[in-house]
């Protein structure tokens, strides 16, 4: 019985999204009424849950003001408002949003100087203001969006014209207090216009209109074209005119809404007006289109903002144009609700004329987190005069919605023995009372809005809760693992991290666990050519990272029975990739001659700088390598100083330098070569050049060659007579397909081979 019972919620939850139930209007207000009225241009759904809302009034004939309000959600009463203007003035505000740290920015058009200027106003929680700025400099420019950019910068996006020219894309970034950081113009053939901005990882995307065509561009962070795309629905020869108002992420990708209308104005009855919507992917390729054939297809329809609901759909509004029961055609609002393809849940014609509620126009658009649509735009309600017009939309049908959970994490790790309290909240649009089912692995706990669960066995366990208004349901889940012990956190926070070659680190685990139980650990490098090297058996560790590159640490605790392990992915930051000898403490005798080498990171970057040192004294070498000839017994310090103009470091070499002797007390000395040596290749793998070092006791003949795996010479490197020491070749194999290869020296009878691997 306990299965049928879970079995059916899970079928109800299947069937818990609006599906086609038509919709209504649970309630609405107007703001700054009078004969001319007012508009509602945007609105932002604050982190209080309440409603911020920017656009224009009518204030006299000759005076339309800049708006900007807080509206609280539940008792609609506004908490602020702001008007800016004069008499003769014309603002408008097109975007607002609410600014990371407190307070609002809204940015739109204001056309009290020489003609139309960008405009953005920044404001307080209360309403006051801060600063307003103006940006742009040609005859006239219009800000249709702004958004906040992670860095905390903002970019407003519209359009410039200029005396004699078009209209082109204008772009604008600017900083916390209003400073312009950059400005950029997107000029082209025809018209040319910013809409909405969407923030990327790599850049901004900028939706509008390019030469009657939907305009989607894409640029970098500090303006440049990245790549641009035009779409459009070009039907039987006959153009139609699209434009793209709003664009907004949702999974996949991006969706782009507007209008494509064909308009024939001798024959109104051939003209077409359409809503549509594309949906493309990260790299702008389109997915899917949809085109709404609704109402009057004689005038242009086009959706002006949308909005990602919970369900993975849609919701939308805009401006239609109807023909009512009359034959009478008249223009006002329009909500569309559709599912994840655009495909439409149901259409709401906003009532228009002598009605309780009229909706002249339906500007913007955000969801509560209980699944109403909060519309915004301009209207009346019956015995009032026009205003801005804010609505709450809820379809008559739809089921409980779950908006707050404790604990808010999916995954909870829990010891065995202990308790986890278990809490959710939901709401339904329509009041209907709910029931709660709660169940632990089929068992169904209690039917109360919270559970306290205690796990008294090992393993990975799902606590759910069904929420039903006995037709529809949502849910929500926990995976919990129970455990003698587990990593409760880390130090560092982090798994992945970066540092300098050089940099001492410190890992360590926070363990939560029973009482008398016995950990192990392991800590363990794994270098950049993924050789690992065990580093501690006890609970913490501290690691120098002295060579560069990516690289990791690999953390495990276990005891009998269980085991965890983090990973630590670390990169080490330089401008040296390797340097030679490998070994920075070294021996030699007086009056031989050892080279040193450094291999950057960047070999074919031109802003690498090299400074040799002997004992604090320049040498003369400024390349990547210098041959030292010591001339006196005493201990010396050779410096190698590398600057690449991003990163800088530093190789120290210390040289004991000592007398001729072959005595037992220099044995060490004693074992230095007497017959050639062909060293390892260094970097390996490499994937470009690699340099290959070579030690002669005596000038002699060399040949040095490179051989593929098949065993064919591709390339001799080197063919005669060789002075005595160490000695360095560099194979260039950038032109050589990647794999493995083999470096084969002959010195008289002596013949060494190093495998190599070339990597891209």
């Amino acid at each position: 019985m306990k299965f049928q019972v879970c079995f059916l919620l899970l079928i109800l939850c299947l069937f818990s999204t609006e599906s086609n139930s038509q919709p209504r209007i649970q309630w609405a207000n107007t703001y700054c009424e009078e004969p001319r009225g007012a508009k509602f241009y945007d609105v932002y759904l604050t982190l209080e849950g309440d409603f911020a809302l920017c656009g224009q009034t009518a204030r006299g004939a000759n005076a339309h003001f800049g708006w900007i309000t807080l509206i609280d959600s539940e008792t609609l009463d506004v908490l602020f408002n702001l008007e800016l203007g004069e008499d003769g003035d014309y603002i408008q505000f097109n975007s607002i949003v609410e600014v990371d740290g407190g307070g609002f920015l809204a940015a739109g058009t204001d056309c009290r100087r020489n003609g139309h200027d960008f405009q953005a106003t920044r404001v307080t929680n209360e309403g006051d203001l801060l600063w307003t700025e103006y940006y742009g400099d040609g005859d006239l420019q219009a800000c249709n969006a702004v958004i906040e950019l992670k860095s905390g910068n903002f970019l407003l996006a519209g359009w410039e014209r200029e005396r004699g020219a078009g209209e082109w894309g204008y772009l604008v970034q600017i900083n916390g207090e209003g400073e312009l950081i950059w400005e950029e113009i997107y000029r082209g053939e025809g018209q040319r216009k910013f809409t909405s901005i969407r923030e990327t990882d790599d850049g901004y995307l900028l939706a509008g209109i390019n030469d009657g065509d939907g305009w989607l561009l894409k640029v970098n962070d500090i303006g440049e074209v990245i790549w641009s795309q035009t779409y459009e629905r070009d039907m039987d020869e006959q153009p139609f005119y699209e434009n793209f108002h709003c664009i907004i992420s949702c999974p996949g990708g991006y969706l782009l809404s507007g209008g494509s209308s064909l308009m024939n104005f001798e024959n109104i009855e051939q003209s077409q007006g359409n809503f549509w919507m594309v949906k493309v992917n990260n790299q702008g390729n389109q997915i899917w289109e949809q085109v709404y054939e609704l109402g009057d297809p004689g005038y242009p329809k086009y959706f002006q903002s949308a909005i990602l609901m919970r369900d993975g759909g849609f919701a939308l509004v805009g401006l239609n144009t109807c023909i009512d029961d009359w034959g009478a055609r008249f223009r006002g609002g329009v909500v569309l609700r559709t599912n994840n393809l655009g495909e439409i849940n149901w259409i709401h014609n906003l009532p228009v004329g002598q009605q309780e509620i009229s909706v002249s126009n339906a500007y913007a658009v955000v969801t509560t987190p209980d699944g109403g649509i909060i519309v915004a735009g301009s209207g009346e309600l019956i015995g009032r005069q026009p205003g801005g017009i804010i609505m709450k939309v809820i379809p008559e049908r739809s089921g409980p919605v779950i908006i707050e959970r404790i604990p808010e994490e999916t995954q909870l790790n829990v010891l065995v023995g202990d308790s986890i309290f278990f809490s959710v909240y939901a709401v339904d649009l329509q009041d209907d009372s709910l029931s709660y089912y709660w169940i632990l692995e089929n068992d169904t706990l209690t039917n109360d809005t919270c559970v306290t669960v205690t796990f008294e066995e090992q393993g990975d366990f799902i606590v759910e809760c069904f929420v039903s208004d006995g037709e529809l349901a949502d849910s929500t889940f926990w995976i919990v693992n129970a455990s003698e012990f587990y990593i409760d956190g880390q130090t560092p926070d982090s798994l992945e991290i970066n540092v300098r070659r050089g940099d001492l680190v410190n890992f360590s685990f926070d363990i939560a666990a029973i009482e008398e139980i016995e950990l192990n650990y392991t800590w363990t490098h794994i270098d950049r050519d993924q050789r690992q090297n065990l580093i501690g058996e006890v609970e913490s560790v501290e690691y120098v990272f002295n060579q560069s590159g990516d690289q990791r640490i690999v953390g495990e605790v276990d005891s009998d029975e269980n085991s965890e392990e983090r990973i630590w992915q670390v990169h080490v930051r330089s401008s040296i990739y390797s340097w030679w000898p490998s070994e920075l403490e070294l021996s030699a005798y007086v009056d031989s001659t050892l080279e040193f080498i450094i291999t950057p990171f960047n070999e074919d970057s031109d802003s690498i700088e090299y400074l040799w040192l002997l004992d604090e004294e320049q040498l003369e070498s400024d390349s990547a390598s210098v041959l030292i000839t010591f001339s006196e017994t005493e201990l010396s310090e050779v410096t190698a100083i590398v600057n690449d103009g991003i990163e800088a470091d530093t190789i120290r070499w210390t040289v004991n330098v000592e007398e001729w002797s072959f005595t037992a007390d220099d044995a060490d000395f004693a074992d230095m070569p007497t017959s050639p040596v062909l060293y390892p290749a260094s970097p390996n793998p490499f994937n470009s050049t690699v340099k290959l070092l070579m030690y002669l006791p005596r000038v002699d003949h060399v040949s040095l060659s490179v051989f593929d795996v098949s065993g064919r010479e591709v390339s001799r490197l080197v063919d005669g007579n060789v002075r005595a020491g160490n000695q360095s070749v560099v194979w260039d194999a950038r032109e050589y397909p990647a794999g493995v290869y083999v470096l084969r020296m002959d010195v008289g009878n002596v013949s060494e081979v190093r495998k190599m691997v070339l990597v891209r």
